[in-house]
């Protein structure tokens, strides 16, 4: 049992140390007034360069930071910290000895900036932090037990040990309690999980009970009941800990997380997280990503994002003293996600020119960003030049995962494959699609771990289309539609079969079929494949109800009838659906097939030479037309049609099919197996051998006379005897 990793272990909130008061402060050691020409930390305000170093602004500074972090506002919490520690390092250069209360204060300075470096981000600096304070301080039961956590997400040893001291301290600490079971965990994540998840419970509980307004018990209990799948009680804990610390961010994403599936809870808890940090960008970029992932995004919402992330990051890189090369860094690739997203936003609305700008603006700050390729290179297929659209992604990821970015290789690898297909290069395209649908489906969110981007299977079902693979193409052509019924608009009727027209779609292209006949089949065809034909049944009949003239409601109804036994009906459609679509080459392969298991010969082969004019290169139907001239007895035809399944072939399995045929045929117009076709008949394995036998068997019913057919049914026993 693995504990989730979306919200780090480290997040304790900041033990309630008593600030110090106006009295305290003016019992501190008195010292010289001197400025401490302090270097302020990335993002303080540059008006504190000139502080003095004197005991009161020491603790004033001190005081600030612990209560910004009681907000959670751990960057002034950590830039406060900071100051105050530069403070107290000028004091005690002068050679003062420190008091009691100084001390005090050092240990509250060094406790404050560790806990806000663990809200921002875990770091190792924050365990010698709290290392420092426990040397001032080490009965302080608190600092004793994030240490703990510190010294565990840090990678180091002994953080059982700082537990059990601070419990031999007071066994009742919320705070210890709590890290006891956050250390279970972890090391429950890879032995004995069970037993690690109850204890860890009973910790949790222990410190509720010590402290039923402690949150961190709260949240750490609903991570564990999340993993025993107690849903309501995990969320019902989560809920807790926000009613009591309203103002930890991080609760809030684990919620989002927890939630994930509930867009309107989501969106409400993005809301709070905003409202808690206004200026900070990277908290709009999070809703537009959730945004983004919705079947109907809230465009509005979106681009307000888009914006209010654009201007607050190019705020702070007008702002940046340039101290710390990663923060500049951290801003230009913020600017460039939302300019990127802004730009897709633009795209999909067909605001062409203003998308592309956002696009160059985005490759300005980072020359291979795949997602603002992929945007660009949406832009020239719509333009007609396809084939520098190749090339531009090319440029940046030449080879499938050569960046493993998430998210960023899908938009390349979708792009390139719509690229190919504009230029009909067909298997170039569904490579590239293969990879981008595997791609999204590992960053998809939830436990189906399927993708969701229906135009990932709409363009896919185009190069099936164009590779004369018609099953696989319809399959993913439903699957686009199931997702986005948009998609139905776009399968178009021409002649010599169904053949879809690629184009990128746009919102005019998206309509509501939610009462349509298309949506009833649709949902026939899950219930088809679910094996109901009663409910599979019920949907088609409602398909046809809704559009009289819908040729594949009646196919399909026709496939129920047929494995219901009701081979009367199931003709009567397989003919309706002929006679609404006469250039659909499936439908009059379907019916061609039912005849033949009927035993209508004749009927069966009119209707497969018709399917193969329709789509000559469908290895599907030559196989099915070779079937029924050979149960006909008209083996030479038989062979012809073989031999063009063979070329058809695209893959060695159904090649070797082709050719299994092509020798019993052969043997059925009395010619023996040649060395090589024996060779390819005896290489198989027993189940194919049974298979073949069985050919051979129905063959020699109707002509057991058939010298050549008898040999080689005795040529598969021998090789069966010999094991």
């Amino acid at each position: 049992m693995k504990l989730r990793s979306s919200v780090s272990l480290l997040m304790f909130s900041l033990p309630l140390f008593a600030p110090l008061s106006l009295g305290l402060m003016s019992q501190l050691p008195a010292v010289a007034q001197v400025s401490v020409p302090v270097t302020p930390p990335a993002g303080a305000d540059t008006a504190k360069a000139e502080i003095p170093a004197s005991p009161t602004a020491f603790a004033a500074f001190t005081t600030q930071a612990a209560q910004k972090l009681k907000l959670h506002q751990a960057q002034v919490a950590l830039d406060d910290a900071t100051l105050a520690l530069a403070i107290a390092s000028k004091i005690m250069e002068n050679g003062e000895q420190p008091t009691a209360e100084f001390n005090k204060t050092l240990a509250l300075a060094y406790r404050t900036r560790a806990a806000a470096q663990i809200e921002i981000v875990p770091r190792e600096s924050a365990m010698k932090d709290f290392m420092a304070a426990l040397k001032l301080e080490p009965q302080d039961v608190d600092t004793l037990a994030a240490l703990a956590i510190a010294k565990s997400e840090s990678g180091y040893f002994g953080g059982e040990k700082d537990v059990a001291a601070a419990l031999a301290i007071n066994p009742r600490s919320p705070a210890a309690l709590t890290a006891r079971g956050a250390l279970l965990m972890k090391k429950g994540t890879h032995f004995q999980a069970d037993d690690a998840t109850r204890a860890a419970t009973l910790d949790y509980d222990a410190a509720i009970a010590s402290d039923p307004k402690y949150a961190p018990a709260y949240f750490y209990r609903s991570k564990v009941r999340s993993l025993v799948e107690d849903k309501e009680g995990s969320l019902a804990d989560l809920d807790k800990a926000i009613e009591l610390d309203p103002n930890f961010i991080k609760y809030y994403e684990e919620r989002i997380y927890r939630e994930s599936k509930d867009p309107v809870a989501v969106l409400a808890d993005y809301g709070h997280i905003i409202a808690l940090a206004p200026n900070n960008a990277e908290r709009y970029l999070d809703r537009t990503r959730f945004l983004a992932r919705q079947p109907k995004p809230d465009d509005q919402l979106l681009a307000s994002d888009y914006e209010k992330a654009i201007t607050l990051t190019l705020a702070d890189i007008k702002a940046d003293t340039g101290v710390n090369p990663y923060r500049l860094a951290s801003f230009r690739s913020t600017l460039g996600t939302a300019l990127t997203g802004r730009g897709e936003l633009r795209l999909r609305r067909n605001e062409l020119d203003t998308a592309l700008l956002d696009f160059d603006m985005a490759l300005k700050i980072y020359a291979k960003d795949q997602s603002a390729t992929a945007g660009r290179a949406r832009i020239l297929i719509g333009k007609g030049q396809a084939q520098n659209a190749v090339a531009e992604i090319y440029g940046v990821m030449p080879k499938a995962r050569e960046i493993a970015i998430p998210g960023a290789i899908k938009k390349g690898l979708a792009a390139r494959g719509a690229a190919f297909l504009a230029l009909k290069q067909w298997q170039e395209a569904l490579v590239d699609l293969n990879a981008a649908i595997k791609d999204d489906s590992l960053i998809a969110l939830g436990t189906e771990h399927i993708s969701q981007d229906a135009e990932l299977y709409f363009n896919r079902a185009l190069a099936y289309n164009g590779l004369h693979q018609s099953d696989k193409a319809l399959d993913n052509f439903n699957v686009a539609a199931k997702l986005n019924p948009g998609y139905i608009t776009q399968i178009k009727i021409m002649p010599y079969g169904n053949k879809l027209v690629p184009r990128i779609p746009n919102k005019d292209d998206i309509v509501d079929t939610s009462n349509s006949a298309v949506a009833h089949k649709l949902l026939g065809n899950e219930w088809r494949t679910a094996k109901d034909a009663d409910k599979a049944l019920a949907e088609f009949n409602k398909a046809i109800e809704v559009d009289a003239n819908y040729a594949d409601a009646y196919n399909n109804r026709a496939a129920i009838y047929r494995v219901t036994n009701k081979p009367e009906l199931a003709l009567a459609d397989f003919d309706k659906a002929v006679e609404l679509a006469p250039t659909r080459a499936m439908f009059i392969y379907n019916r061609g097939n039912f005849h033949r298991t009927e035993g209508r010969m004749a009927q069966s082969i009119a209707d497969l030479q018709k399917a193969v004019l329709l789509d000559p290169k469908d290895d599907l139907i030559m196989e099915a037309l070779g079937s029924s001239q050979q149960a006909a007895g008209q083996f030479a035809a038989a062979e012809v049609s073989y031999r063009t399944e063979l070329k058809a072939s695209t893959t060695d399995a159904t090649k070797r099919i082709a050719q299994i045929h092509i020798i019993v045929v052969r043997a059925c117009q009395n010619i023996r197996p040649t060395d090589v076709e024996a060779a390819l008949i005896l290489g198989g394995d027993k189940e194919e051998l049974k298979s073949i036998q069985l050919l051979c068997a129905e063959q020699l019913k109707s002509t057991p006379d058939i010298a050549a057919l008898v040999a080689l049914n005795q040529m598969i026993q021998r090789k069966q005897d010999m094991g």
